[in-house]
């Protein structure tokens, strides 16, 4: 890099930066009718921004003293606990935003707009990092800190080569990954195929069929309240959320309540040997189940299903919650619950077919067996994925800070 005209540079020099505002909602005259594009932080998550669908009208503009953002500006999200924070996209239409993103207008003498955005998006995790330590509260940037911020400026016509290529090679690589994305979909369809097929057998070979309350105590926890420090401090109990129903097995907690929790909150204890199965949830997770194996306590959005072990190995009830996955989707759907959600008294009454307890020995071995071959495939494409961006990351930080001269490739 050192026979090449680089330099670092801090971004307020080479740009102008600053932030918006939102237009009070109960001022008609703000939002009725509006025309001109409002853009609040969730669209840094964007590759780029060709399209609002919240508007303003001159009124706001001029009242509230809104800025009005050119084309080819990069927007980098201010604040926000998950992952928008310090993200990154690039503005193809004339827009405003809210206070929660910046735009960096960039002076074209000294930045070409596509190389800009690739440069801050190599930074995301030192604006990360900038962002919790520059003494905002709840982890924010400033724009004052994006003006100070020091960017490598390579001459125009490298960052040209720098942009076109990423372009490429990112989109390839974007290209390979969404393949293995619909891979590990095709797989998991396949996994769920298997179960569904296994466990309908039963059904044809006469299993009787009855409601899962008969033969088994199903409930819900609760969550004790976080500023009562004697439910959670020193606390050696697990206590579970939702999210576990995604994992194959539970085997630990990384939440622990009381005693004391246990005992004012009356918090089941759930038994190892339970099923646990997701209540609410717009995502995958409402209708997810997985096999609880240590003794435990859960919260109001997971169900326990301790089964009679006379009528069910906890196995098989566990291969058959899961092939009646879409089922329990739809049921949640139609129960009259509020966005969606299962409840305990509808897992009572969903009718389960019960062979023996040595058919269903046989059957789940046969299911651990055939969908541990699925689970490795899953596993090596995920794997594969992991790498796969790994190599983008890198790509683009080589090509960004010039440790690969793109003007040598083809």
């Amino acid at each position: 890099m050192t026979d090449r005209p680089w330099h670092t540079e801090k971004l307020g020099r080479t740009a102008l930066i600053g932030n918006g505002s939102t237009p009070r909602r109960e001022t008609a005259a703000y939002w009725n009718g509006g025309e001109f594009p409002w853009l609040n932080s969730s669209v840094v998550n964007e590759s780029r921004v060709g399209h609002a669908d919240q508007f303003v009208t001159e009124a706001a503009l001029r009242e509230c003293h809104l800025p009005v953002v050119a084309p080819g500006s990069i927007l980098v999200g201010l604040t926000g606990q998950g992952k928008t924070r310090g993200m990154a996209t690039i503005l193809d239409i004339e827009a405003t935003v809210n206070q929660h993103v910046a735009y960096v207008t960039p002076d074209r003498s000294t930045w070409l707009p596509d190389y800009l955005l690739w440069s801050l998006r190599v930074s995301y995790g030192e604006l990360r990092r900038m962002s919790e330590e520059n003494g905002s509260t709840k982890g924010g940037l400033t724009c004052e800190a994006l003006k100070q911020y020091r960017l490598v400026v390579p001459p125009l016509k490298e960052q040209r080569a720098i942009a076109d290529y990423l372009d490429r090679e990112t989109a390839r690589i974007d290209t390979l990954i969404e393949e293995q994305q619909r891979l590990i979909e095709l797989l998991r369809e396949r996994r769920r195929a298997v179960a569904l097929h296994a466990i309908d057998q039963q059904i044809d070979a006469g299993a009787t069929a009855d409601k899962l309350g008969r033969s088994a105590r199903i409930g819900n926890g609760s969550t004790p309240r976080r500023e009562t420090t004697n439910y959670w401090y020193g606390g050696e109990f697990p206590w579970l959320n939702s999210s576990v129903v995604n994992q194959s097995r539970v085997t630990q907690a990384d939440q622990f309540v009381t005693d004391v929790a246990l005992s004012e909150c009356h918090l089941p204890i759930v038994a190892p040997g339970s099923v646990l199965v997701g209540l609410t949830g717009q995502g995958k997770t409402r209708g997810m189940a997985t096999l609880l194996e240590i003794e435990a306590t859960i919260n109001q959005h997971v169900a326990y299903i301790t089964p009679d072990r006379g009528t069910w190995l906890p196995e098989y009830l566990l291969w058959s919650l899961r092939a009646s996955y879409d089922d329990l989707r739809r049921l949640s759907e139609e129960n009259g619950s509020t966005k969606g959600g299962l409840t305990c008294e509808a897992l009572k009454q969903y009718r389960l077919a019960i062979p023996s307890l040595d058919e269903q020995r046989r059957v789940a071995t046969y299911l651990d067996e055939q969908t541990a071959k699925i689970d490795s495939l899953i596993g090596e494409t995920e794997r594969f994925i992991e790498l796969s961006r790994e190599r983008r990351a890198a790509l683009i930080t080589a090509a960004v800070t010039g440790q690969v001269d793109v003007r040598e490739m083809v």
